[in-house]
């Protein structure tokens, strides 16, 4: 998967996590909070939500970096009982 797909399939999986908080609160975040500390992953998720609110690509973040987090986030979806 090339960079752009990535940061892009990280938009769509944090929209997807992001919709059930109309109904769970941050209930749905925090799990996606706790996935990424025990992935070992916070610093370089603060770097990729800072890059995605201000729309650049955090260029010191390497794509296997990435994918980890993409990962992280699938299986908090997952968790949600999202696809």
């Amino acid at each position: 998967m090339k960079r752009k797909e990535i940061l892009k399939q990280l938009d769509a999986e944090y929209a997807k996590l992001y919709a059930f908080t109309d109904y769970y609160d941050d209930g749905p975040l925090n799990i996606l909070d706790d996935i990424i500390e025990e992935a070992g992953l916070w610093d370089d998720y603060a770097i990729l939500l800072e890059a995605q609110c201000d729309e650049y690509d955090p260029e010191n973040l390497s794509n296997s970096t990435l994918r980890s987090i993409l990962i992280c986030m699938e299986e908090a979806v997952q968790t949600m009982g999202g696809k």
